[in-house]
């Protein structure tokens, strides 16, 4: 029988240690080890017992052998990892720039029993387009949503809290958490997702921002948010950072008050959605412009983020073409397209609104 290796994340949240670690599955684990599974393992020179989260199985060592230690146990008290939840952490990890043992945390499925009281699971989507499969997850959906009602509305849902003139969302839930009878402790990795959940929707604070924003802010300050790590998780890598700037560059002026710009992102680390939201909010800082609109060919698709940061509603601009968003934060996208052929719909839109007075 050839021996079988695993490959090991460790619980414990350090970017140094943000990689996995292969140890021998011993004959009496085989078949009880897989991906997901929760393990003992020694770690360390002094080889201290900790717990890990098994993310592949194989047969092919990638250190000799006498150098590579065993799993101890299976950890019986654990809940097991579904593959497509790694495959979700991974994306998580890839998308929002956390560690992959705060990714796993996040999608771990909630004991049905802790401290002698139920409790439920929760899923907390920033965007359900693109994590679908989350929602059959929860048995309750409970919709909090700072833009106004479109077309792509979650069916189902047992509570819709719709509140247009909110920051975002994660000040909704901030808000909301400070007024329920039971008072909930959040953990500084949740803290910092929220709080830079209302960084990226106020442009850092400097737009949609209200009393309300910043108390909500305070509030996750004082649940262990950290400034310097939220400010961590925002940096990016060099290829990302050209493209960010090749993109302000090819920008073109319409009716002196409109940059546009047409990118084809290359692949890297970071997600398209994510440049074209950079590239519009970098571009607010030109001088003169009212609205910005970065139009992405992704595939056979094409995709526009829109930014304003005067009186310029982008939402309703948006939302002429297909999408929607917010006032100052809005997209669209289009399926089957050519970025050439949106940008052409796009400038007559708005050389249309500015006639009848609507921008």
């Amino acid at each position: 029988m050839s021996s079988v290796y695993a490959d090991v994340i460790v619980d414990i949240t350090n970017e140094k240690l943000d990689r996995t670690f292969q140890y021998k599955v011993p004959p009496e684990l085989t078949g009880e080890i897989g991906p997901g599974t929760a393990v003992q393992i020694p770690f360390g020179n002094g080889n201290r017992t900790i717990t890990g989260y098994v993310l592949s199985v194989g047969n092919e060592p990638k250190y000799p052998q006498d150098r590579m230690k065993a799993i101890l146990a299976v950890q019986k008290d654990a809940a097991t990892v579904e593959t497509k939840l790694i495959a979700l952490a991974a994306w998580m990890r890839h998308t929002y720039g956390s560690t992959m043992i705060q990714a796993l945390k996040t999608v771990l499925p909630v004991n049905v029993k802790a401290r002698g009281k139920e409790t439920r699971e929760i899923a907390l989507l920033a965007d359900p387009a693109e994590c679908e499969e989350l929602l059959a997850y929860a048995k309750s959906i409970v919709v909090f949503d700072h833009h106004r009602q479109t077309k792509n509305v979650i069916a189902n849902a047992t509570l819709s809290y719709i509140e247009p003139f909110a920051s975002s969302a994660c000040e909704m839930i901030a808000e909301m958490l400070q007024y329920m009878d039971e008072k909930i402790k959040l953990r500084p990795t949740e803290a910092d997702a929220m709080y830079a959940g209302i960084l990226i929707d106020t442009d850092n604070f400097l737009s949609k921002t209200g009393v309300r924003t910043f108390e909500a802010a305070a509030f996750l300050k004082r649940s262990g948010a950290d400034v310097m790590r939220v400010r961590k998780m925002f940096r990016t890598d060099i290829e990302s950072y050209r493209q960010k700037a090749e993109g302000v560059s090819h920008a073109e002026m319409v009716l002196d008050a409109f940059a546009i710009s047409i990118i084809t992102p290359e692949k890297g680390p970071e997600s398209p959605l994510v440049l074209t939201a950079k590239i519009a909010n970098e571009m607010l800082n030109i001088a003169g412009v009212r609205a910005s609109f970065v139009i992405a060919q992704v595939g056979d698709d094409v995709k526009i983020s829109a930014r304003a940061i005067d009186d310029v509603n982008v939402q309703i601009i948006m939302e002429r073409m297909g999408g929607g968003g917010h006032a100052n934060i809005a997209a669209a996208q289009f399926e089957n397209a050519k970025a050439e052929d949106i940008k052409v719909k796009l400038v007559d839109l708005l050389n249309e609104m500015y006639k009848e007075g609507d921008i």
